[in-house]
């Protein structure tokens, strides 16, 4: 780490940072970029979120780490089959990303329901072409990870996101008991529609209850103000946008933290989306409080903590709102034991497998198949993504909910 002393910066002897810097001939030398963060520290308003030192240290390994990154950027060949990315040209070739968002959303949503099953019907032949170069990715993957010496692409990603194995294990053993916990405390929703579990839909009870007054960014950070006070000091330095994504960045140069929330979302869950990614603002303030580096703790312990802070909150908020949000849960669940499985084993039937997945997880569903992975961004570009998310919630609802009754909560 970086240590900062009032004379001079010293820097551990670190061959691979040094070398992350040297990237094309053209990154900064490193006492170049202290001389910057110095200078840009001093400009920031106050109260700054951490000190001198701790932003020195956070501003040169973010510059490292995205350097890192651009170093394993590869060009996709437009014509070479040998080449691992190939299949992804050929994937989105047959439906391009912005289209494939847009006929995901009216599979699930559109209304009338009948709108629905023409579109899937209307796309069916597409979808079968993109089924084939769906198995071809996940060879694909799998074999990258053999190259980079792991046992497996899920062993890659537990790695990439510093999740410890018997973290995993734990979730693996337990899934079943939480997934069968968790349908028991769902609200009790009368006059569900009959197509709330088919292949056409995204079973959401969070939508379906009477929810609280938080239409607003500002009525969403006074209810978080409650839960977290210190926060207070910061809140000028939190910003609200709406875009393609729900996501959080800390935006070093103004020492400020940039929300987008997506506007594909309704309100509800745009409240949720806040609530946990102000959880993730919280997080970092601690982070920087204690010394501590988020961009060296992994994505695992991030989530975890973001998610025990939604949970906490959502708990105060309204028991309705906190058992409704379970049944996102378990949808997570769905997503990442699909994945786990078609990782674990290629070859198989996927559209059966999602479908059986997700009866596993709605016990009251009867789906026979189920091409909607084909369509889903995270599961396409960004696999077992969601599996910190899996295994926070798991741990965290083992850990300090299910030992009580929920009337306790």
């Amino acid at each position: 780490m970086l240590l900062y002393h009032s004379k001079k910066l010293q820097l551990e002897s670190r061959p691979s940072l040094h070398f992350l810097f040297s990237y094309n001939n053209k990154m900064q030398s490193v006492k170049k970029i202290i001389a910057q963060a110095k200078e840009n520290y001093s400009k920031l308003s106050k109260p700054k979120t951490c000190t001198l030192a701790f932003y020195i240290d956070y501003w040169i390994k973010e510059i490292a780490l995205r350097n890192s990154i651009l170093k394993t950027i590869k060009k996709i060949s437009p014509t070479d089959t040998n080449d691992p990315n190939y299949v992804f040209r050929e994937y989105f070739s047959i439906l391009p990303i912005d289209k494939i968002l847009i006929v995901y959303r009216e599979i699930v949503s559109a209304s009338p329901y009948s709108k629905r099953v023409k579109t899937a019907e209307k796309y069916e032949i597409v979808l079968k072409k993109l089924e084939e170069l769906f198995v071809k990715m996940i060879f694909v993957r799998n074999k990258t990870a053999s190259v980079q010496k792991y046992d497996s692409y899920i062993d890659l990603i537990l790695n990439k996101n510093k999740i410890p194995r018997s973290s995993f294990q734990k979730f693996i053993k337990n899934v079943d008991f939480l997934i069968d916990y968790l349908n028991k405390q769902l609200p009790r929703v009368s006059h569900l529609p009959n197509w709330f579990y088919s292949p056409f839909n995204l079973p959401c009870f969070l939508c379906q209850i009477s929810f609280p007054n938080l239409n607003s960014p500002a009525k969403i950070l006074d209810l978080v103000e409650k839960e977290y006070p210190p926060i207070k000091l910061f809140r000028h330095k939190i910003t609200v946008y709406y875009g393609d994504k729900t996501q959080m960045f800390y935006k070093k140069e103004t020492d400020s933290f940039k929300i987008t929330l997506s506007k594909n979302y309704n309100k509800r869950h745009q409240a949720l989306g806040l609530i946990h990614e102000l959880g993730h603002v919280i997080t970092m303030l601690e982070d920087f409080k204690n010394g501590k580096n988020p961009l060296e703790l992994g994505k695992y312990k991030g989530e975890k903590s973001a998610i025990e802070f939604e949970l906490k909150v959502l708990k105060f908020l309204s028991l309705k709102v906190f058992r409704a949000q379970l049944g996102d849960i378990l949808s997570t669940f769905w997503r990442v034991l699909f994945e786990i499985a078609i990782y674990e084993n290629p070859k198989q039937n996927f559209p059966q497998l999602y479908a059986k997945i997700f009866n596993r997880c709605f016990p009251q569903a009867k789906q026979k198949n189920n091409r909607l992975y084909l369509l889903d961004e995270n599961i396409v570009l960004n696999p077992l993504s969601s599996l910190p998310h899996a295994i926070s919630y798991a741990e965290l609802l083992l850990d300090k909910y299910i030992r009580v009754s929920y009337e306790k909560i």
